[in-house]
């Protein structure tokens, strides 16, 4: 199995290594966006166009891993680049 199959099919709940944040939070926002390509990580939530109930998806699917069970959809700024959340998300596992 390729190893970007077995990074498709990881189950929620794994907790990613700080350096992989980014990557984890791109792939959830690819699945949620429904996108045809990689999710650019300079863009933001709004650049998106994705709505609230998206948004909510997504909180609802980070919170899976332990470091970010108490992850709130205020935690996340729409208007923010999705590499600004994926260090906000990295320094949380760092701190668990």
């Amino acid at each position: 199995m390729p190893p970007e199959a077995a990074e498709e099919d990881a189950p929620l709940g794994v907790e990613p290594a700080p350096e992989h944040a980014q990557q984890h939070l791109l792939d959830l926002v690819g699945r949620i966006a429904d996108t045809d390509g990689p999710v650019p990580p300079t863009r933001t939530w709004a650049g998106l166009c994705l709505g609230e109930y998206d948004l909510v998806r997504l909180v609802c699917d980070l919170r899976q891993v332990p470091a970010w069970r108490d992850l709130t959809t205020a935690d996340l700024d729409p208007h923010r680049p999705l590499t600004v959340w994926a260090k906000e998300l990295a320094a949380r596992l760092q701190a668990a």
